[in-house]
Formats: structure tokens, C-alpha cells, sequence
């Protein structure tokens, strides 16, 4: 009888090992757009229904400097509809109605922020970090909003680390 038990039981342990190769033979990640070739930069992808938006989510510089990244809007066969991007600070844990404090000598801007996006096209802003000399250094995490009208409100977090 135990012999019997172990048999099913390697089994079942088999098949379960053959499904996950498979899975992972079949898996074919997202194509993010090119960066601009720093190795701080990472994008993060973010799913609407149809649609693709890719956003940086970590941008390094040096106090003083300023850095642009892209975002990218692929629009599905959604639209058209009105497209707005917000940048907000983190809201510290535990405090979720304390009114953020914007860092003083960093400054984050999207152009365009607000537009029109039409079905099946690809749309691109310029997301624009800038530092004083005197910001210390760290890191700063920001909220970066998405909202395409008539679909769903997303985006994600940006980490600005300053060097």
C-alpha cells in the first residue's frame, strides 16, 4: 500500500513540474521601449485593458542636475478619450491623511500632461526631473498618475534617487 502512495505521489509531482516547464517554455515578456541607455534606468509597465503604458520607475542624478525620461501610452482600441498625468509625493505609513510635503529643491513636470489619445496609437511625454545643488542627497518616492478617460486610473511610483 505504501509503495502505491508513492508512486502517486511522484507522479503528481512529475506532472506538476511538466506544467510549470511548459508554462515557462510558452512565457513571453512585454516589449518595453528603449531607454536612454543609463544603467539607473528601469521602466515599469503598466496594463490597462487594452492599452500599454511604460513609465520609468527609478531616475539617478546628482544634485544640481536634470534628467528627462519617456513615458509611453500605447493606446489599445480605447478612445478617444482625454489622458491626464499627475506626479504627487508619497504619503508616509501610517498617516494617510497628512498632507504631503513636495521635496524643497526637486522639481518633476510631464509635457504633455494632459491630452487627447485616439485607438491604436502611440503616445509619448517627456518627464522632466530637476535638482538644486543644495537638495541632499537620498532617495524620493513619488506617485506618478495615470488616467485615460473612460478606462481606468493608474500609474505608479517613481523613485528619484539623488546621488
Amino acid at each position: 500500500m505504501k509503495k502505491n502512495h508513492l508512486i502517486w505521489i511522484l507522479t503528481g509531482l512529475t506532472v506538476i513540474i511538466l506544467i510549470a516547464v511548459a508554462a515557462l517554455w510558452f512565457y513571453e515578456p512585454a516589449q518595453a521601449p528603449e531607454g536612454p541607455g543609463t544603467d539607473s534606468y528601469t521602466q515599469r509597465l503598466v496594463h490597462l485593458p487594452s492599452s500599454q503604458l511604460f513609465q520609468p520607475s527609478t531616475v539617478g542624478l546628482k544634485a544640481g542636475e536634470t534628467a528627462e525620461e519617456n513615458i509611453t501610452l500605447r493606446t489599445g482600441g480605447e478612445g478617444p478619450g482625454m489622458v491626464h498625468y499627475s506626479v504627487s509625493p508619497r504619503v508616509k505609513a501610517g498617516y494617510p491623511t497628512e498632507e504631503p510635503s513636495w521635496p524643497d529643491g526637486l522639481n518633476i513636470s510631464i509635457e504633455p500632461s494632459d491630452f487627447m489619445a485616439y485607438p491604436n496609437e502611440t503616445y509619448i511625454s517627456t518627464l522632466t526631473v530637476t535638482t538644486t545643488p543644495d537638495l541632499l542627497q537620498g532617495e524620493y518616492v513619488f506617485r506618478l498618475g495615470s488616467h485615460f478617460e473612460g478606462v481606468e486610473t493608474g500609474g505608479g511610483w517613481l523613485t528619484v534617487v539623488v546621488n
